[in-house]
């Protein structure tokens, strides 16, 4: 199934964010506050933002890309 014109246009402005798992579970929680930080000035969007006190929650909806032959997740929001 082909995309439309708009939903090429909405995919091509999502954000995207890829990081190294290095052995970690491939979600969003396990995020560390540097990549939240990163994330968030990228442009990405928080329900709740406090790295300091390790209080990070994406904003829905996103989606994930698990790289296993990497070992990378990539957030799409």
């Amino acid at each position: 199934m082909a995309l439309s014109a708009p939903q090429m246009a909405q995919a091509d402005e999502a954000l995207r964010f890829t990081l190294q798992l290095k052995g970690r579970a491939p979600e969003v929680e396990s995020l560390s506050a540097d990549e939240a930080t990163a994330m968030f000035a990228q442009g990405f969007r928080f329900s709740i933002f406090n790295p300091e006190a390790s209080e990070i929650a994406l904003t829905r909806p996103y989606k994930l890309a698990h790289n296993l032959d990497r070992d990378t997740l990539t957030i799409i929001q």
